[in-house]
This record gives C-alpha cells, sequence and structure tokens, in this order.
C-alpha cells in the first residue's frame, strides 16, 4: 500500500485559548463567570481589572472580544488587550499575539512579528509557542527552514503534553528529520499523542503497525488505530484530510481481512477509546 504519514502543521488557535492557567483571586471571580456563560457579569468584572493591569483579565478580554462573547467581536480590541497582556511577559498572551500575527487577526499578517511572539513565549515556557515557532522553522515561514530547530521545540512543547507537537516530534523521528531517524521513538511518541485524542497520531500509529515500524506489524491493531482517526476526525474542516485518509486505509485494510478479524479490530478501537475517556 502507498502511505503517507500525517502531519499537524496548523497552528494551534484554540489549545491556546484553552490551556489552563493560574489565575489570582480577583481574576478567577470574571473567569468562573465566563466559564458560566454570564459574560455580561464577566465583562464588567474583567474590564475593571484589566485596566488597572491584571493580565489574567487582559486576555479574559481578549478572549470575549476575539470570539463576541458579552461584546460585539472586535478583532483589533482583541488584539489591543493581547497585547498589553503580552508586553507584561505574560506568556499565553506572546503566543496569542504570535498567532494573530501569523494569521492576520486584528493585525496585518506578519510573519517576522509572529515568530518574535512566539520567541517571548517561548522563553516563558509556553507549550503553544514552543509548538507553533517549531511549525515556523519546519515550514520555513518568516524564517529559514531548519528541521533540527524544529524538531527541537516540538520536543520541549512535547514534553509539555502537547499532542500536535508530540505526534509531529513522532513523525521526524520516523521520517529522519531534523533528529536521527529512530521508528521506535516514533512510536512513542504517537502513541502519546494517539492517547490524547489526536487524530493524525492514531492514523500514524496504524501506519507504524501496518508497516511494522517500531513494533510488530498486525493488520488488526493497524485497522482499530485508523478507524479510530476517522472517527476523531469526522467532525470539523481542519481534520477532513485525515479522515479521507483513514477512511481510505481502513477500506483498503478491510479487504484483507476477514468479516470476524474486522469486528475484532472495532471492538478493540472501543475499549481503547473508553481507556482514553477514563484520562
Amino acid at each position: 500500500m502507498s502511505l503517507r504519514l500525517l502531519c499537524s502543521m496548523t497552528l494551534l488557535i484554540s489549545l491556546a485559548l484553552s490551556l489552563p492557567v493560574a489565575f489570582p483571586a480577583q481574576s478567577s471571580v470574571a473567569t468562573e463567570a465566563y466559564d458560566q456563560g454570564q459574560y455580561g457579569t464577566a465583562y464588567q468584572l474583567a474590564r475593571s481589572l484589566a485596566e488597572e493591569g491584571d493580565v489574567e483579565a487582559q486576555v479574559l478580554l481578549g478572549r470575549m472580544f476575539a470570539w463576541g462573547r458579552g461584546v460585539p467581536r472586535d478583532q483589533s480590541e482583541a488584539v489591543k488587550w493581547f497585547r498589553k497582556a503580552a508586553e507584561q511577559g505574560h506568556g499565553l498572551a506572546q503566543s496569542i499575539l504570535g498567532l494573530r500575527y501569523a494569521y492576520g487577526r486584528g493585525v496585518p499578517q506578519d510573519d517576522s512579528q509572529a515568530i518574535e511572539w512566539f520567541r517571548r513565549g517561548t522563553k516563558r515556557g509556553n507549550a503553544v509557542a514552543q509548538h507553533n515557532l517549531g511549525v515556523m522553522y519546519e515550514n520555513g515561514k518568516g524564517i529559514g527552514k531548519d528541521d533540527q530547530q524544529a524538531a527541537y521545540w516540538y520536543r520541549l512543547a512535547a514534553e509539555q503534553g502537547v499532542p500536535h507537537a508530540q505526534s509531529n516530534l513522532g513523525r521526524m523521528y520516523s521520517e529522519g528529520r531534523g533528529v536521527a531517524r529512530d521508528k521506535l521513538e516514533a512510536v512513542k511518541w504517537f502513541q502519546k499523542a494517539a492517547e490524547r485524542g489526536l487524530p493524525q497520531a492514531m492514523h500514524n500509529l496504524g501506519v507504524a503497525y501496518l508497516n511494522g515500524e517500531g513494533l510488530a506489524q498486525d493488520d488488526l491493531k493497524a485497522y482499530a488505530w485508523v478507524h479510530l482517526a476517522a472517527q476523531f476526525s469526522s467532525r470539523g474542516w481542519r481534520t477532513r484530510d485525515v479522515h479521507q485518509q483513514s477512511t481510505d486505509l481502513k477500506g483498503r485494510l478491510g479487504q484483507r481481512m476477514t468479516a470476524k478479524e474486522i469486528k475484532k479490530a472495532e471492538r478493540l478501537s472501543q475499549k481503547w477509546r473508553k481507556k482514553f475517556a477514563r484520562r
């Protein structure tokens, strides 16, 4: 079979706005109101705190304007509050501001500025910034293409538990780009990301089982992983390619398996899915 590993080259946005952060007591009240859908209350609390320089409240206001929660959606206003927090050294805000420049949302698109803010975020240890800087290096966007640097930043983010970075690092090991080729190490990182629910990693783990790369060849487990990948990627345009590739591979695998084997693989995939849900 002609196979290719799937990458996770999208700059992270949603994760950057949902990572847990430690809020000061006052900011936490505003955040709690926001999480409960009490956007008017959240805005009133956050606005006064943000104007006093509270960085968490500034990030919250940025989120509210970015998504139009309790206020009219206004990307320029969102950037204003993200920038205030970023300039105070808030790592998550620095990463978000980098994303804003990378995609041209609320600011003119500027890869150099995106990289600058991602770098600032990495100095604060922000995992999203680390992953996104790796993507910029791998793509050669706004900076010279450098697989070693890409792998370096993916590793830092992967070690902090970012599944996209884990999958990308696994791919780099599998292909021997930026690091020495190591199929065992590739499988290790695919497994970590797959268990966090990332469909690209599930697909890549299925390919590894199919080819017997880094582990024993096993059609049943290969089918189980690509079956999960197809399920987890069935919604959303960002995973459309993953869904198509996984569905196609599952169909081709099914042609050489018996109906009994397919049922067994599907039961195994459901067992794994329940196991992941408990984590």
